[in-house]
């Protein structure tokens, strides 16, 4: 059976353990740190378990930093990051680890998992509705702007790619208007394929890797079903990367 957008009734965290996500995040620090090694086989369950239970991320402080704080390590080791920037990975890597054939990528494999549960779950945890059922354990990512503000990986510099270090005075307050055709023609004839997924308008901005943007809109168009995508630059996984404006 499945379940999509407000038919999905299962809670997402209920059989997440902190504990463990906790746990493989410092272990990878360790082995990062080469104070405490892993073979490629812990790596990989330490990615499996960061990826199980990374909706625990934005409900405990210590999670979101210890995740940051992870990602920081590795890119700032000149042995392993940034990633793709540095020489494990610049090439790129394969996205799937072949147990009779060990390549010695695994750390990048955990740590393009690591980036990705915090997008997903922190920075995109923010949405209104990126999730589709209510947590049990609220997000506590709502608190932590300052935390977060300022804050980007190095492997940003790779994609989408490096803009000036020091922004120009006055930044923050930098206001852009844009004019969006917000029309949709009715669909004719029978619908088939993705005639039910949501129709975009690229606005064309782009946020500095880091920062935080305060999105208004005219209030005449608030509940009329319009969404705001945020952290995409095509239509990829537009179902958790958008906000509603009700």
């Amino acid at each position: 059976m499945f379940y999509r957008g407000a038919l999905a009734a299962l809670n997402n965290i209920l059989d997440k353990d902190g504990d463990a996500l906790l746990q493989s995040i410092l272990s990878l620090e360790g082995h990062i740190n080469n104070t405490a090694p892993m073979n490629e086989a812990e790596i990989g369950d330490a990615k499996d378990i960061i990826a199980y239970n990374a909706p625990l991320l934005p409900t405990n402080f210590t999670l979101i930093s210890s995740i940051l704080k992870l990602i920081d390590i590795y890119e700032g080791n000149p042995a392993y990051g940034p990633m793709f920037i540095g020489d494990r990975s610049k090439n790129g890597i394969q996205r799937t680890w072949d147990a009779s054939n060990p390549d010695g990528k695994q750390l990048e494999r955990v740590m393009i998992q690591a980036m990705q549960s915090a997008l997903d779950e922190l920075y995109h945890g923010t949405l209104v509705d990126f999730h589709d059922v209510d947590r049990d354990t609220p997000s506590v990512i709502e608190g932590c702007g300052s935390f977060l503000d300022g804050r980007k990986w190095l492997t940003s510099n790779y994609f989408p790619g490096n803009i000036a270090v020091d922004p120009p005075a006055g930044y923050e307050n930098t206001i852009h208007l844009v004019d969006v055709n917000g029309t949709n023609p009715a669909y004719w004839g029978r619908r088939v394929a993705f005639a039910d997924e949501i129709s975009i308008r690229p606005l064309g901005l782009y946020l500095v890797p880091g920062r935080i943007a305060t999105v208004q809109l005219p209030q005449d168009v608030v509940g009329l079903g319009f969404k705001i995508q945020v952290g995409a630059n095509v239509s990829f996984s537009i179902s958790h990367q958008y906000a509603s404006l009700a």
